[in-house]
This record gives C-alpha cells, structure tokens and sequence, in this order.
C-alpha cells in the first residue's frame, strides 16, 4: 500500500515537472481562468506561457487552483492524481523543488520514455510499476525525499 501510495505521489510530481505534460489550467479567484505551460513559480509568482497572451505572470495569491488539462480525462487512478496535483500545485516550496528537477539527468530520461510519458498522461500505475526505470525513480534521493515530505514522514 505504501509503494502505490508512493507511486501516486511520483506520478503526479512528474506530471507536474514533465515540460511536454504541463497544459496547466489556473483558476484565479476572480473567476478567470489562464491556461498554458507553467515555467516556473517563484517569489510567490508563476509565470506562464500561454498560447494567446504570451508568457504572463501571476500571483500565486489570486491562484484559487491549479489543474493539468493534458491528463483530465483519463480513466484508472485520475482521481486521486488530479487531487494530489492540486495540493501540491498550491504549496510554492515544493512547486519550486519539482521544478528544479526538470534539469536532472534521471528525470530527463525518464520524461523521454514515451512509454513512460504514455502510461504518466493515462494514469496507469500498473504499468508504470512495471516499468523498470520509473521504479528507479522511486529511490531518486530528490524524489524520495519529496514523497516523504509530502507524506509527512
């Protein structure tokens, strides 16, 4: 249980870091709504890259949630990966750490899998508990330590 708990949260920081899955929908809480690639969030401030206004920036303050478009309608385990995507979205520490991981040659690799990336965008925790090289992942020093964070452990 604590393995798929874990793959749960692996999943949906990758989700969250993997450039070619972002298509982040933020719900401001005046009600509108900026759709586009988050590139990163820091001081409190994402900065997106959206399709009709170019890159925009905004206050993580006005941000009443956060959502991954690409992923939204797939079946298997979503739920519970669109919930923890939302939780961790909204919490800029550990916004910034995901980000920082774009950078790291064992995430580079793993996001260049399209198997992986497949199985990511679907929600598919089985196969990617088969999968050899996302199961390296669940020992990444980074991505461990995140995990037990986000855990409380």
């Amino acid at each position: 249980m604590k393995e798929l708990l874990s793959a749960f949260l692996l999943v949906s920081l990758l989700l969250i870091a993997a450039p070619s899955a972002r298509g982040a929908v933020l719900e401001l809480r005046d009600g509108s709504v900026v759709s586009g690639d988050i590139l990163s969030l820091q001081g409190g401030v994402y900065t997106v890259k959206t399709a009709s206004l170019g890159t925009v920036r905004v206050n993580q303050d006005n941000v009443k949630s956060v959502r991954y478009s690409d992923a939204s309608s797939t079946p298997g385990h979503q739920k519970q990966i669109e919930s923890l995507q939302r939780d961790i979205a909204l919490d800029p520490a550990m916004m910034e750490k995901i980000m920082a991981l774009q950078s790291d040659p064992q995430i580079q690799k793993a996001l260049s899998d399209p198997e992986i990336v497949s199985a990511l965008t679907r929600g598919d925790i089985n196969t990617l508990m088969q999968n050899p090289e996302f199961m390296k992942l669940m020992n990444h020093p980074a991505l461990k330590s995140m995990t037990q964070e986000i855990l409380g452990q």
